[in-house]
């Protein structure tokens, strides 16, 4: 019982620590926008040669340069709506420029859909990962922990013994 309220105490707290900390992207319109640029140009990037972002109080605008694995250069410009007077920005973007067209919002919603369950898929096995290991380490210190309770009584019976 000793070992199992252990594990609990050391492992809960950590595991819930490892979800927020593994699901939150520090810039997740950039990280959008480099998704779609991957998704709507059918080819890998080998290289993010300029990485630019404005914001105005009613827009997010990032704008990236790139670099295809075949050598192409290519450019994004993805635009997220801001409200609450700049506070809160959307992580789907309201529009996107691919090296100069206008992606049509049925193309964007489809890929924006696919980018992000691709984005929380990763996120999730990532965080279920951490969260093995962490389940994992706090097991042994749990054993541990047992280890010495069990030897401190030990000490204790022959103590009384004594």
């Amino acid at each position: 019982m000793l070992i199992k309220q252990t594990f609990v105490r050391i492992a809960l707290p950590i595991a819930v620590a490892s979800l927020v900390s593994c699901t939150g992207v520090k810039n997740p319109q950039l990280a959008m926008c480099q998704a779609l640029v991957k998704e709507l140009s059918g080819s890998g990037v080998s290289k993010w040669d300029n990485i630019s972002e404005r914001d105005t109080e009613r827009m997010r605008t990032v704008a990236i340069k790139y670099t295809s694995e075949i050598g192409a250069k290519g450019s994004i410009s993805c635009n997220y709506p801001r409200r609450d007077e700049g506070k809160t920005t959307d992580t789907a973007p309201e529009s996107v420029v691919l090296n100069g067209q206008r992606v049509d919002q049925k193309t964007l919603f489809a890929s924006g859909t696919k980018v992000s369950k691709d984005m929380l898929t990763a996120a999730a096995e990532l965080t279920a990962l951490k969260t093995e290991n962490l389940a994992r380490d706090a097991a042994n210190q749990a054993g541990e922990l047992a280890n010495e309770a069990l030897n401190t009584a030990k000490d204790a019976a022959k103590s009384l013994q004594q």
